[in-house]
């Protein structure tokens, strides 16, 4: 149920000592995880951080190691409004393809961790084949949702762009926008 995801989250977060940096939420598609950008990438990478790894290979097996769940797991990557620049801007022009390309990381890591626990018998061995892809989508949001807009506004379309400058004016927003948030759906 999503009590116990949530639960099961909770404890994953306190076991991986992740309570500053992660955030467990109802959300109106189910219930989330939200992760920092920090701890999910290094500034102007696509490379997981450490963190985020050790986070997603305790998250596998507790919470996608059932094959009756066939509940839709959802990758979000957000940025903040700051222009790509340097070298990263050659393959990622804008926050778009940035996020996205973040949120996809995501999702091939645990579809390769997945086919990895299942040749070892961690989880379930109808995942060796990467099953388990069938159930996770990845969106790249770019600036376009910050931290502090509510699903309900954004679905509605009251985000502009002044909203969005607003909410990344200090280095602490911009911050809490760069982030990566894992949705479990409602069945």
């Amino acid at each position: 149920s999503l009590n116990e995801i949530k639960e099961t989250l909770e404890e994953i977060v306190a076991e991986t000592e992740m309570d500053e940096v992660a955030n467990i939420a109802w959300d109106p598609r189910g219930v989330s995880i939200e992760l920092k950008g920090d701890v999910s990438f290094a500034a102007g990478s696509t490379e997981l951080h450490p963190k985020m790894t050790e986070l997603l290979n305790t998250m596998i097996p507790e919470l996608l190691n059932n094959p009756n769940d066939l509940r839709t797991v959802i990758v979000e990557g957000h940025s903040d409004n700051q222009k790509i620049s340097g070298a990263l801007a050659k393959k990622y022009p804008t926050n778009w393809e940035l996020s996205s390309a973040r949120a996809s990381v995501v999702v091939n890591n645990i579809i390769e961790q997945s086919i990895d626990f299942a040749g070892k018998g961690t989880i379930d061995n109808v995942y060796i084949d990467g099953r388990i892809s069938g159930r996770l989508t990845a969106s790249g949001y770019a600036d376009q949702w910050p931290a502090e807009v509510s699903y309900a506004d954004r679905r509605s379309g009251n985000i502009n762009d002044e909203i969005i400058k607003q909410l990344n004016s200090t280095t602490e927003l911009k911050s809490k926008n760069r982030r990566i948030k894992i949705i479990y759906a409602r069945q």
